[in-house]
This record gives C-alpha cells, structure tokens and sequence, in this order.
C-alpha cells in the first residue's frame, strides 16, 4: 500500500504511466522494452515535495525490480501487484495499471495457495472495486486455511451490489470450501423464511451472523426483508436494535414496516428482562453475618 500512500501525499498535479515504445520517445529504447514515466505539471519548489516525489519513485523502482535469492517469488510478486494503485482519482493524478492487474493478481494468488496471501487478501475484500472483492473472496476459499472464516461470514449479508453476482454469492463459496457447510446452508434458509437451524449454525460464529443479517437488511426483495428480520428476532439479537430503529425511519412497504415494528418489540422487550448479576456485583454489606464474624 506504500505507493498509493505516496500517490497520494503527493502535492503536486502527476501523471504516471507506462509507454510501450510510442509517442514523443518512439525508438527511444529497445524493442519489447516498456518505458516508465512520470510527469509533472508543476515547478517544484518544496524540499519537502521532492522528497515526497523521491519516495514515490523509490518505491515504483522498488516494487519493479522485487528479486529474492536473485529469481523472481512469484507470491510475493503477486502480493505487489495486489497491493498496487487501482482505479483513478481524478484531478489529481492517473494511475497507469488500474484496478484489472490488481484482480488478475487477487486470481493468482488463489491459485498459488500461499496462506502470505491471506492479509493482502483481506485487504481487498474491503476495497471499493466490487471485481477485487469478489476475486479475493474466491481466492481466500481456494487457500483453504480457515483463518479468513470470521471475516468472511459478514459478507453473506451483502446480497446487493453493483454486479449481477452479489459478494454473498462468492463468500457462501468460499465459506463451504473452508468447512463451513452448514452455517452457510441455514444462513441461506433463513433468508429464506426457514429458521429451523439458524440458531444451532450461528451459535459458533454470532457476532459475523448478525453482521451479515443486518447487512442483509438492505435487500432486495421484501420478503427476504422481512425474513432477514425474524431472523434477528429468532437469535434474540438485542444488538441489533440500534440498527432496526435507524432503519424504521427509512421509507419502508407497509408489511416490512410492520415486520420492522413488531421486531423491535420483541427485541425491545428482550433487552428489558433483568439479567443476573455478575460475581461479586450484589452488594454485601447488608447481608446477615455469620456467627463467627460477630
């Protein structure tokens, strides 16, 4: 992430880019050799700057010429092409890559099974490009090693989005080449009005299930709504109240309204009931004494 940072602590109007043998510099260099530049439109003036500008530089030609034991590590590679600068950030500087090498490297990354791979991935998984995301989920299932579990529970609840497969879609994936069959399974019955075994399958993993679900509240579909609701109701997720009340202000069809409502009285309730206190939390100074502390 040490370039993008760069990037971006930039002060200056930048453009960078890779030439393959065009333009102003055509013939300039071999044939098959790419040209790496980086323009800028502004005097520098700052110290402070050229160092920044420095730094930038350094880390580009750093990330190019990534050696170990003098031949290329094709995982650690493909970390860096992950971790790279995506997209654009428009008038402000052009990125030359965006944001396809960095989903190819996401892919790559699966297939080449090193669990170094995790955290990059996890790191993707929050990015803002839905491709990336659904890339680096798929790949975290192909690594098979359970650690990623906890945070890939939360995105069975991402069932919108801007692509016709939804993040759910490739978490309940990845979920089941992990082991986690069955949470997977009841999760999806339970959108689906059935929540026959949602409370035994959430038991292990509750605080990711009730992420999902109240991700799982933005839809589509009424009926999954409203299911996804019961769904809290079922778990006595007094936690989510918060989140039901901030949603009851939203413009919301008469019957998930009424789903909404009745929920909160439940939960609303629920969260009334007097809980048993902590050792050591009653008061004993007005207890009866023993005889042998009289």
């Amino acid at each position: 992430m040490r370039i993008r940072e760069l990037l971006l602590k930039q002060s200056v109007k930048i453009r960078l880019g890779i030439s393959d043998d065009g333009g102003m510099l055509a013939g300039a260099y071999p044939t098959g050799v790419d040209f790496l530049y980086l323009d800028v439109d502004d005097l520098i003036g700052d110290l402070d700057d050229l160092e920044d500008l420095f730094a930038l530089l350094t880390a580009l030609l750093t990330g190019v010429t990534r050696r170990v034991g003098g031949e290329e590590d094709e995982v650690a590679w493909q970390i860096g092409r992950l971790e790279a600068p995506g997209g654009m950030i428009t008038g402000r500087l052009t990125l030359w890559e965006g944001d396809l090498p960095r989903q190819n490297a996401a892919a790559a990354l699966g297939e080449l099974g090193d669990p170094r791979a995790i955290e990059p991935l996890l790191d993707a998984i929050r990015d803002t490009d839905p491709l990336l995301q659904g890339k680096a989920v798929r790949a975290l299932g192909e690594l098979g090693d359970p650690r990623p579990v906890p945070d890939l529970i939360p995105l069975l609840g991402n069932r919108k989005g801007q692509l016709k497969r939804p993040l759910c879609e490739d978490a309940a994936e990845a979920l089941r080449k992990l082991g986690e069959i069955d949470l997977v399974d009841g999760f999806e019955a339970a959108i689906g009005g059935d929540f026959s075994d949602l409370t035994r399958v959430a038991k292990p993993h509750r605080a990711g299930v009730l992420q999902a679900l109240i991700r799982a509240l933005e839809g589509p579909g009424r009926g999954a709504i409203t299911n996804t609701v019961q769904a809290l109701v079922t778990l006595n997720a007094v936690e989510a109240l918060p989140e039901l009340r901030t949603r009851l202000g939203e413009p919301l069809t008469p019957d998930v309204r009424e789903s909404f409502e009745a929920a909160i009285e439940a939960l609303g309730s629920r969260a009334a009931l007097p809980r048993p206190s902590l050792p050591g939390a009653m008061p004993t100074d007005t207890l009866p004494r023993s005889a042998g502390d009289a």
